[in-house]
């Protein structure tokens, strides 16, 4: 089986960085999402796929 992957909305949180931390550590990849790219940038500079998006709207998903 190949790597896991995971989507983590509201990444650039602690809780969604604290999440992102322990699974990339062991191994998955990551997507992560945020309202705020430079937030994103600022947490994870150029790792995982970072998407800029609303999630908590149907037109942001």
């Amino acid at each position: 089986m190949g790597k896991k992957t995971a989507l983590i909305t509201g990444g650039a949180g602690g809780l969604g960085k604290s999440l992102a931390d322990k699974l990339s550590a062991s191994g998955w990849n990551l997507i992560v999402t945020s309202r705020d790219g430079e937030r994103l940038r600022q947490a994870y500079g150029n790792s995982h796929l970072q998407i800029v998006a609303d999630c908590s709207t149907v037109a942001g998903v």
